[in-house]
């Protein structure tokens, strides 16, 4: 929320976002949500943004609290005693892809969206705990679909935590 504010009130001159976990968040009603405002700010003033699909197939949830049903059984990661990231299925995935599409298209300033297509976070590398190939060509099928000009689209063939995509 405090990036938020600061982009609204012309804080930054550039925005590099690469952590948008708290739209899916906020889409599955979590308590640790940024709220529904969320990847808005900066394109609305105009700011120039490159966006990253940063563990958004996670919805994170407080560690000491249960599951929520429409979650449980799934595929989880526990980050630290606070957190625990829940895995979203391929049909989940798309649905926040097409959120993150409706916000960014709305932008006023140049937006880039960078999708690295083999992964977009730590444990969805091959062999990794929560990978779902499957459900990765899903996110990346919808981007393809969904994130159509003024937004510019950049597939990059690494993973989102591979040096190739860093540089």
């Amino acid at each position: 929320r405090a990036f938020e504010a600061l982009a609204a009130s012309g804080e930054f001159r550039a925005v590099m976002d690469f952590a948008t976990q708290e739209v899916t968040n906020h889409a599955f009603d979590s308590s640790v949500s940024a709220g529904p405002e969320r990847l808005t700010a900066a394109g609305c003033a105009g700011v120039p943004q490159i966006v990253a699909p940063g563990f958004i197939d996670l919805v994170d949830l407080p560690g000491w609290q249960t599951c929520p049903v429409a979650l449980a059984g799934r595929d989880h990661h526990a980050h630290n005693r606070l957190i625990s990231s829940v895995s979203l299925n391929a049909r989940e995935r798309r649905d926040v892809v097409a959120i993150i599409a409706d916000k960014l298209l709305q932008a006023r300033g140049p937006t880039a969206f960078i999708l690295p297509l083999r992964g977009i976070h730590e444990w969805d590398r091959p062999g990794g705990p929560l990978r779902d190939s499957a459900a990765i060509e899903a996110v990346n099928d919808a981007c393809r679909q969904l994130l159509i000009p003024p937004v510019e689209l950049l597939e990059i063939d690494a993973h989102i935590n591979d040096v190739l995509f860093v540089d």
